[in-house]
């Protein structure tokens, strides 16, 4: 709820913490992601609904690279751009990549 922009908006505009509070359970009318073909449905919910709807939503990706070029091969960085615009693929990872060390000693 603090980190969305309906929170950082309204406390920009001097809203108290417990005013702003009060607006995520009002019922509005909104659209949120869906496995249909548009990739959204509209439903009346409050903020809270939608913010635990959307985190029921698996975020993955991955990206694989040629360890020998550095071409990147495939780049898949979550589920729909239209409603999570969001790279899940992060480059300045700190783990190490599996096979990364076995394919340097080849």
């Amino acid at each position: 709820m603090h980190n969305s922009d309906r929170w950082r908006s309204l406390e920009d505009e001097g809203l108290s913490d417990a005013d702003i509070r009060k607006t995520f359970f009002q019922p509005v009318s909104m659209k949120v992601f869906a496995w249909n073909s548009r990739r959204e449905k509209g439903h009346d919910d409050d903020a809270m609904d939608s913010i635990k709807y959307n985190q029921q939503m698996l975020q993955t990706a991955f990206m694989v690279m040629d360890p020998v070029t550095g071409a990147v091969k495939a780049w898949v960085g979550g589920i729909d751009f239209k409603t999570y615009k969001f790279d899940h693929v992060n480059i300045n990872t700190k783990r190490q990549v599996g096979s990364f060390h076995q394919a340097l000693s080849l």
